[in-house]
């Protein structure tokens, strides 16, 4: 994935260089690859990098030294969430305190921040980038009456939706017409001729009924 992210740019971040941006939100940071592009494309942005997994989260913390905020917490309810390494750091997950059922033995809890309290806590400050790629826990938002508002302050919104254990498509189809007064809704996918990943105009009434990438693109940048 740190090669589709960085040489591929895979979550659109180059065409904002030289925009200005204040702020990049990295939830789900893995290892830090994408936290990195954003600092090498945004030198005098204020990075938050957001990653539960322990072992992950030691490697993150080495990017420190590139001036980059690192947190150990999960996208949630502000509940503590079970951790599941599932052995590919890429296909963890986490379960809230409803999904005790789902609990598996080989785990560990960590806490858990809602939207809202992220912004709150670490600083949003306009024009501002969020990137959420959380293997799931990105269907927390839909049940966060503040997550809509407080992402229409940003001039872009990378997403990675997982229909089913991310929430349920016609969910996510409703959460995402909430967004149809501020943003553009982008499909992502992988363009062999050009050799990275593009980002289409959704059809109307669009519902991610399988993973994809999506790009909520503000109205007024663009």
């Amino acid at each position: 994935m740190a090669g589709k992210i960085h040489r591929f740019d895979s979550y659109d971040l180059r065409k904002h260089m030289g925009s200005g941006i204040k702020t990049f939100i990295d939830i789900g940071a893995n290892v830090g690859t994408t936290s990195i592009m954003a600092r090498v494309l945004f030198p005098k942005a204020k990075i938050i990098a957001i990653e539960p997994a322990k072992a992950t989260f030691e490697k993150l913390k080495f990017f420190s030294t590139w001036f980059i905020e690192c947190f150990q917490f999960a996208l949630g309810d502000g509940k503590p969430v079970c951790f599941h390494d599932r052995g590919h750091l890429g296909l963890n997950r986490f379960y809230a305190e409803a999904e005790k059922n789902w609990w598996p033995k080989d785990s560990y809890t960590v806490p858990s921040l809602p939207l809202g309290e992220i912004a709150n806590r670490f600083g949003m400050t306009a024009p501002c980038i969020v990137k959420i790629d959380c293997e799931g826990g990105e269907r927390h938002l839909l049940s966060d009456p503040h997550s809509v508002p407080i992402l229409k302050q940003a001039i872009q919104i990378c997403m990675e939706i997982h229909p089913g254990f991310g929430g349920k498509p016609e969910a996510w189809g409703e959460w995402l017409k909430r967004f149809e007064d501020s943003h553009d809704l982008l499909i992502g996918g992988w363009c062999q001729g050009k050799r990275r990943y593009v980002y289409a105009p959704a059809p109307n009434g669009f519902v991610p009924h399988k993973m994809c990438q999506i790009q909520l693109l503000s109205k007024e940048w663009s």
